[in-house]
């Protein structure tokens, strides 16, 4: 700033030859009521001070830069995304407090292509957000655990089974589709 911004109305019955504020300069440290001096010498050497409130605002939001990715569900169907997962160098003039995601817990319901969409939050409390795709996949095979039988021919000398007369506790992370 300088001694114009705060001036409200100073005068001298001769010359100004100084006029200074200090602190003049200010920061994203300095956000909120600072407490400016002002001073004025006339060209005689007399000089006067006053303090001032300035009041230093961040009124600028961050810039949300999203990323897509692909997540694998684990042994137990699931997976869970981090905000910073989807962050691909969110900036803002004062620093990134928070990233957010609506979405960040992932099933074999949610098995494709999601939607999601990621907030960030600087230290006065500006957002912005953008979206991204959050991609999960299901790549565990079924864990097969089969056991032995013994089965007797019909009269015509014909057997027949099914899959679950072998099974003995065949699971998958998500379901299985056939068997």
């Amino acid at each position: 700033i300088s001694p114009t911004d705060i001036d409200n109305g100073t005068t001298d019955n001769c010359f100004i030859i100084s006029d200074t504020v200090l602190p003049s300069a200010f920061t994203c440290a300095n956000i909120g009521a600072n407490t400016v001096t002002r001073t004025t010498i006339d060209q005689s050497g007399n000089q006067n001070t006053c303090t001032v409130i300035v009041n230093v605002i961040d009124n600028m939001k961050p810039v949300a830069i999203c990323q897509s990715i692909t997540v694998v569900l684990d042994a137990t169907g699931s997976a869970v995304v981090s905000p910073t997962a989807i962050d691909n160098g969110s900036i803002d003039n004062c620093g990134i407090v928070s990233l957010a995601l609506d979405i960040s817990t992932f099933s074999c319901a949610s098995l494709g292509a999601n939607p999601v969409t990621l907030t960030v939050t600087d230290p006065t409390g500006n957002t912005d957000q953008c979206p991204a795709t959050i991609t999960v996949l299901d790549i565990l095979p079924p864990t097969m655990n089969c056991k032995n039988i013994t089965i007797p021919l019909d009269a015509f000398g014909n057997a027949s089974i099914s899959p679950a007369d072998i099974d003995n506790g065949t699971t998958d992370n998500c379901f299985i589709l056939s068997d």
